[in-house]
C-alpha cells in the first residue's frame, strides 16, 4: 500500500507541472527507488525508463519540455527531454560539496528570468555533533530556455 501512495504522489507532482504548459497532460513521470519512468497517460504504456540507483525525489517539468529529477543518492539532477523521451544529462547538485538533493522548487518569473532551486540536505552522519553541516547547499538552474529561430 505504501508504494502505491509514493507512486501516486510522484505522478501528481509531474502532472501538475506538465499542466503549466497550457496543454493537457499526456505524460506522467513516476520516481521509484532505483528508476524514474515516463508513462503515456492515455494508454498506460511505459515510454522510457532512467536509472537512479538508490532513489530519487522531486520532479519538475519546465516550459521548455525539459524535466528535472533529483537523483538523491547520486548527488545529481537528471535532465530529461520529455519530447524525445531521452536523458540529456546530469548536473552535480553542488559545486561547493553539497550532497543529497532532496527538494526542488521553481521560482516566480522576475524580469524574464526563472530558476529551478535545488536544495541539498547534506549528510547528517558526516557532520560532527553541534556543528553546522558543510554539505548542505543549494543549486540554481536557469529555467528559461530560449531557442533562436533563423
Amino acid at each position: 500500500m505504501r508504494i502505491a501512495r509514493v507512486v501516486a504522489a510522484s505522478a501528481a507532482i509531474a502532472l501538475s507541472s506538465l499542466d503549466a504548459f497550457g496543454e493537457s497532460p499526456q505524460i506522467a513521470a513516476v520516481s521509484g527507488r532505483d528508476q524514474l519512468a515516463l508513462y503515456d497517460l492515455a494508454t498506460g504504456t511505459e515510454l522510457a525508463r532512467f536509472d537512479s540507483p538508490g532513489g530519487s525525489s522531486d520532479l519538475l517539468a519546465l516550459g521548455s519540455g525539459i524535466a528535472l529529477s533529483n537523483h538523491t543518492a547520486g548527488n545529481s539532477v537528471v535532465l530529461i527531454d520529455l519530447n524525445r523521451r531521452k536523458e540529456i544529462g546530469r548536473l552535480s547538485s553542488s559545486s561547493l560539496g553539497g550532497v543529497r538533493p532532496v527538494h526542488m522548487y521553481l521560482s516566480p518569473a522576475i524580469e524574464g528570468r526563472q530558476y529551478a532551486v535545488v536544495l541539498n540536505d547534506g549528510n547528517e552522519r558526516a557532520t560532527p555533533k553541534g556543528e553546522r553541516p558543510k554539505d548542505s547547499t543549494l543549486l540554481l538552474i536557469d529555467a528559461v530556455h530560449r531557442v533562436r529561430r533563423f
